[in-house]
């Protein structure tokens, strides 16, 4: 069980869903705004990298 008020556990599931959810678990989990303040906290794959990074700077939130 994960305790989503914990940044260590909210950062786990948020890499979890990143890399290995599904659309649905992204839009279900996933708040870009936490997603950009986490962002350089988080060891992500490239291919997750290659994805969020951009849009998150699209959206001026890095």
């Amino acid at each position: 069980m994960y305790d989503l008020d914990d940044v260590a556990d909210r950062i786990s599931v948020y890499k979890q869903v990143l890399s290995h959810g599904v659309a649905e678990d992204v839009r279900r989990f996933i708040q870009v705004e936490e997603l950009a303040r986490l962002w350089r906290q988080m060891i992500l794959p490239s291919y997750v990298r290659d994805v969020w990074g951009p849009s998150l700077h699209r959206r001026g939130l890095l």
